[in-house]
């Protein structure tokens, strides 16, 4: 039996910088990650994150391999294209990341800080005693070996799953369930175009209920001739399929000709407010599994940072 201060599952953004925080504050902590600590911070998503993030928490912005491109601005696009807001001041306005690059950072500095961690672990339940999150049973996924962890507090940062929030008794009265309607279902592809010419100068979202109903297109700048462009659509009644709307509507413009598939992947995001209620006796709640995610964008690492 292992006894910690604080156990934080899920080594996602909001999980590492919980993880930083506590340990920096003197506490014995451990993160729990299902991955190898090699896979850690390899995600789908829009990689774009604001500048104001950083500053408000004082964290070092992404540079050298982190840092994919600086956003200078938006353009927002109408449905007919013919009206375009374009939001663009003086100086940055935030980042493209690679990702899996800024997640590496985060766990280093994580367990820099003195967290200990336990990768390629599985959290299967939590443990709870006299209405008390006390600790969690886990799997490691290599050995197959099942151990429990006892903590005074666990993070529940595993995302979007929510292992942990799913399997706690109603008497601690935080939401388990999200509605599927308050949900997107989500598809980007990284590609290389055939003329860096081509890549735009500002990130661009495009709004047509009738191409992404209740989400939007977008096309974010990435390192030389690379984008991440995507769509999201709400999970709402007979929604379509994000894949097969992104072929048809999408990636069939010109400018996607002869450009070649990097990567690509699917998943989903709550867009909703954030839970009611995000703690219970001996659990955090942070990030996406805490619906930490705005509602306007669909952007969540910012908000995981500041839930972090």
């Amino acid at each position: 039996m292992e006894k910690f201060d604080v156990i934080v599952v899920g080594a996602g953004t909001a999980g590492c910088l919980a993880a930083k925080t506590a340990a920096k504050a003197g506490l014995k902590v451990c993160i729990v990650e299902k991955k190898p600590i090699e896979e850690i911070g390899e995600k789908i998503c829009g990689d774009a994150v604001g500048r104001h993030h950083f500053e408000n928490l004082k964290l070092k912005p992404p540079e050298g391999e982190e840092l994919e491109k600086k956003i200078l601005g938006i353009k927002v696009y109408s449905p007919n294209l013919e009206t375009v807001f374009t939001v663009k001041g003086e100086g940055l306005h935030g980042y493209v990341l690679n990702r899996r690059n800024f997640g590496q950072r985060l766990v280093k500095e994580a367990l820099d800080a003195g967290a200990n961690l336990f990768e390629s672990a599985l959290c299967v339940e939590p443990i709870i005693e006299k209405g008390f999150v006390n600790g969690i049973l886990l799997k490691h996924l290599k050995t197959g070996k099942v151990m429990r962890l006892f903590s005074s507090v666990v993070v529940e940062a595993t995302g979007v799953s929510a292992v942990l929030r799913n399997k706690l008794p109603d008497e601690m009265e935080i939401p388990q369930k999200v509605d599927r309607k308050d949900v997107e279902a989500c598809y980007r592809e990284i590609r290389q175009l055939k003329d860096e010419a081509e890549v735009p100068e500002l990130c661009e979202i495009y709004l047509n209920n009738k191409v992404a109903p209740g989400g939007y297109v977008w096309i974010f700048p990435k390192a030389g001739s690379k984008v991440n462009v995507g769509l999201g659509v709400a999970m709402r009644g007979n929604f379509p399929n994000p894949k097969k709307r992104f072929y048809s509507q999408v990636i069939s413009k010109p400018m996607f000709d002869n450009s070649l598939l990097l990567s690509g992947g699917a998943w989903t995001v709550p867009t909703r407010r954030p839970l009611d209620n995000m703690v219970g006796n001996g659990i955090l709640i942070a990030g996406d599994a805490a619906c930490q995610v705005s509602p306007i964008h669909g952007g969540g690492i910012g908000p995981s940072m500041m839930g972090g």
